[in-house]
């Protein structure tokens, strides 16, 4: 069931965003530290992701993103991965 709940605050959350309910706040990042912070990177992965790693390149990408909203779609997309993968 909190799956479905996810999935559903996921779609609210596009659904605001389309009709300006929510503004992105942009900046520009290197992507390395946002990946630093996903579920899956070194020290310790949380329930579910355990024998999971996530590996990042060694040379910086900048992208302009909403890091909050950019973690949620990354979060969601390797927990997604983990679960429907051996």
């Amino acid at each position: 069931m909190s799956h479905l709940v996810g999935i559903v605050d996921d779609l609210l959350d596009v659904a605001r965003v389309t009709t300006g309910k929510i503004s992105l706040r942009r900046e520009v990042v290197d992507m390395a530290s946002i990946g630093a912070e996903l579920p899956g990177h070194p020290p310790a992965p949380p329930d579910g992701l355990a024998g999971h790693e996530v590996t990042l390149e060694a040379e910086p990408v900048w992208a302009e993103v909403d890091v909050t909203r950019l973690e949620q779609v990354l979060t969601n997309l390797l927990v997604n991965a983990v679960k429907y993968t051996r």
